[in-house]
């Protein structure tokens, strides 16, 4: 979102890459915040409909990413599949913020349906989020990150509901309809834009360093870095108490009970800013472990952030009814 101040904007757009860049329209929208699900159900009509409707995730009808893909799941969990043969079965590799996939159906019957969906999330670490679109719309706030468990080893079915268990009702028109949804990484922004503003400034930092010390650390050398920078100290503290509470708010969003790759990044991370931190004046002679090396703070820190930016979903199947024994189980 951004703040547009005055009449007549001058927006300047930079192509900061060497790849060229396409603008074909720019629309200025207005933020319209969401309604609430009990708001929304309230504005239709109350009936349910009555069609039993299967949408294979790979007939959708459009996507805006080439990322989104189809595959073969060579697993008679999913539909269709033959035994010898491989069928493309499955819709993947929408999984960046933003990356969406559209489907259009028709509804004989107008009314509210239930959303359930076949999918398979094998990441242990998070959860995965998608926005739901109804026509173009967000029908509802609950929707718009909405959570996908871990699925484990298989697919599972989801039937989009609060968090009581109660199905969440979509309203669909007589006559064709869109389902859009899309890849969402919102919940966990700002702890990835904190641990990338961290990534950022120790390279900064090292380039200073490096300013100080020449292209080779003379490792007999004591260079008391904190005579050329008292802010050293100051810095890497704050850098162990945004690693910290990025750890906090990570455990808090997965659950303390759950291992993950996450967990042993910042095991490592809060071992190495440690070690630097004692040692702060023999900072230069540790930049393969602060800014440089394979398994540097800075490289773990922006591994972990940038896996925060993905949510992968591996989709197999959506139903619209309230029938339970139209879906597969």
């Amino acid at each position: 979102m951004f703040d547009i101040v005055g009449s007549e904007p001058v927006i300047s757009i930079t192509n900061l890459s060497d790849a060229l860049f396409y603008v074909g329209k720019l629309t200025l929208e207005p933020v319209v915040e969401s309604v609430s699900y009990a708001q929304y159900y309230a504005s239709n009509p109350s009936s349910k409909g009555n069609d039993d409707l299967e949408l294979n995730a790979i007939d959708y009808s459009y996507k805006n990413t080439n990322s989104a893909t189809l595959a073969n799941e060579q697993s008679p969990a999913v539909t269709p599949y033959e035994d010898g043969r491989k069928l493309l079965n499955v819709t993947s590799g929408w999984s960046s913020s933003g990356q969406s996939i559209t489907w259009e159906f028709d509804v004989k019957s107008a009314g509210y349906y239930p959303l359930t969906l076949h999918y398979y999330n094998g990441n242990d670490n998070f959860p995965i989020y998608r926005k739901f679109e109804v026509n173009g719309k967000v029908p509802f706030k609950e929707v718009e990150n909405y959570e996908f468990p871990t699925t484990g080893t298989g697919y599972k079915n989801k039937t989009v509901s609060d968090p009581e268990g109660n199905p969440y009702l979509f309203y669909f028109n007589s006559g064709k309809n869109t389902l859009t949804l899309t890849a969402t990484c919102e919940v966990l922004n700002e702890v990835y834009h904190n641990l990338m503003d961290v990534y950022n400034h120790i390279n900064d930092f090292a380039i200073q360093i490096r300013k100080i010390t020449g292209a080779s650390i003379d490792t007999n050398k004591e260079y008391n870095i904190t005579n050329n920078f008292p802010e050293t100290v100051r810095n890497l503290n704050a850098y162990k108490t945004i690693i910290q509470d990025s750890q906090y708010k990570i455990r808090q969003f997965i659950g303390n009970d759950k291992a993950s790759a996450s967990s042993s990044y910042f095991q490592r991370m809060n071992e190495l800013i440690d070690e630097i931190i004692e040692e702060a004046d023999d900072l230069p002679l540790k930049l393969s472990k602060f800014s440089s090396g394979d398994s540097c703070l800075s490289k773990l820190i922006a591994d972990t952030a940038n896996s925060l930016r993905t949510s992968p979903m591996v989709l197999d199947t959506i139903y619209i009814t309230d029938d339970e024994s139209k879906i597969r189980k």
